[in-house]
């Protein structure tokens, strides 16, 4: 135990010489938290919406900003885009008649799956919530009860998920170095 002891002992002494590795090590997380969360978490997307004209895309445009949590941010930031705009878009949703019913039409430009998959199930989501309001007094209530009084923003899930991940990195890191150092000073045959 005693010769564990010195060897950690050790190694606290020799952290004090790769001060910018553990810099390194603490920054680089961070940083890549900041530039993630600033570019991947974004709870609300700008929907792309045709110019409504009709009665059922007015409905359309007024249920998107309702998809969301109680005590949140809402899921969908409607933007009502003009039809000669529409080839530039990532996206674009109008709604059409097809064979007598009522249609919305998604169209992507090139953006990923993932995306796809969002846009896709916030759409339906708002397509619920219409449904629910034709059916009247026959539709099925959910009441929800949050335990907080506000959301808790995806970033902080995020950042929470990135300590581990410096932690390991930190410790892989020095670790390597230390080792390197190790071999490097001659200490490892001491080791031995």
């Amino acid at each position: 135990m005693k010769r564990f002891f010195l060897l950690l002992v050790n190694e606290f002494r020799l952290a004090r010489t790769a001060v910018p590795i553990h810099l390194v090590a603490i920054l680089q997380p961070t940083v890549m938290y900041l530039l993630m969360a600033a570019i991947l978490v974004t709870p609300t997307f700008d929907m792309n919406i045709a110019r409504p004209t009709s009665a059922a895309e007015w409905s359309l445009a007024a249920a998107l900003p309702a998809v969301g949590s109680p005590i949140g941010e809402a899921y969908i930031r409607p933007v009502v885009v003009d039809e000669l705009e529409r080839g530039g878009m990532r996206q674009v949703v109008f709604v059409e008649n097809r064979d007598g019913v009522m249609t919305a039409v998604q169209k992507y430009g090139l953006i990923d799956s993932n995306m796809v998959k969002n846009y896709r199930n916030r759409l339906t989501a708002a397509a619920l919530i219409l449904w629910n309001d034709d059916l009247g007094n026959r539709a099925v209530t959910i009441e929800e009860r949050p335990w907080l009084a506000r959301d808790i923003p995806f970033a902080v899930y995020f950042g929470m998920a990135l300590l581990p991940m410096t932690v390991f990195l930190a410790a892989a890191v020095m670790g390597g170095i230390l080792t390197a150092q190790d071999f490097e000073s001659g200490t490892i045959l001491e080791y031995r």
